[in-house]
């Protein structure tokens, strides 16, 4: 993305602005059709000012045959740390080129995309001396191959200065809770 090409959109400089990002083998075309899941995102909002959907199906798992998927995923897994990368970069870039306010940015990501936008976390940081994103959103982050396989990988409240995690599985989140570092909105200090 170039100036020019910001510029012609409905992008509003400074204003609050909310990535939002899918999972494992979601296709992004999934989200943009299903009108329960963008058309909050996608309609006049008297708080947020804009909102950009990070797809990243094409290192997430392009599943051609369903056999495929326990084949792809571990791939995915493997590609967070790459695509959290782009999306640190472009981030960087709109903040650089004073198109975005780095405190009036909100992450949310789903399954496997909360991992990701943690890593986005990690990397702003790693860049900006430091500098914490105010707020990332973590829906059913993804549990295969990160808990409690690699505690590193994980979103985890380190990753911003509010992270904030919904479990919509309680059974499952009773599992996950109990391991270091996951939480939820009501343990968060």
């Amino acid at each position: 993305m170039d100036k020019a090409s910001l510029q012609s959109t409905s992008f509003k400089p400074g204003g609050l602005t909310v990535f939002l990002t899918h999972g494992f083998a979601t296709p992004a075309i999934f989200y943009v059709t299903m009108g329960n899941i963008v058309s909050p995102f996608t309609t006049d909002s008297p708080f947020i000012d804009n909102y950009i959907f990070v797809d990243w199906s094409a290192l997430s798992g392009n599943v051609i045959f369903p056999l495929d998927l326990p084949l792809l995923y571990p791939i995915a897994v493997k590609n967070v740390a790459t695509a959290g990368k782009r999306v640190a970069n472009f981030i960087e870039w709109l903040h650089y080129d004073g198109s975005i306010n780095l405190d009036r940015i909100h992450l949310v990501g789903i399954s496997l995309g909360a991992h990701l936008l943690g890593r986005v976390g990690t990397e702003i940081q790693l860049s900006m001396g430091g500098r914490k994103l105010p707020r990332i959103t973590g829906l059913d982050p993804a549990g295969p191959l990160y808990y409690p396989s690699h505690p590193d990988w994980n979103i985890d409240k380190s990753d911003a200065s509010f992270v904030d995690i919904y479990h919509s599985n309680a059974e499952r989140e009773a599992s996950i809770t109990s391991q270091p570092n996951i939480f939820t909105p009501h343990s968060i200090s």
